[in-house]
């Protein structure tokens, strides 16, 4: 799942997601971007993990660095 780097523009939001994949658990990060008044989604694969707690770990700090690095107009 290789996607074409976008020019980050303004960050709207970010959403992590866990998934099942191949006996693993896949933590997904989501960065929606207005780079030219055109939304644009980019997910980064952050890493696989043994058990679904793990992973859900890792995607609970991630958003929490998310919330604390955000300028707050943001709000997410």
């Amino acid at each position: 799942m290789a996607s074409e780097p976008i020019d980050p523009g303004p960050v709207v939001t970010v959403q992590t997601r866990i998934v099942h994949e191949r006996g693993r658990w896949v933590v997904l990060l989501d960065v929606v971007c207005v780079p030219d008044a055109i939304p644009a989604v980019e997910c980064h694969r952050l890493g696989d993990y043994d058990t679904k707690a793990r992973a859900e770990f890792v995607a609970s700090m991630v958003m929490r660095t998310a919330h604390r690095t955000a300028p707050p107009s943001l709000g997410f």
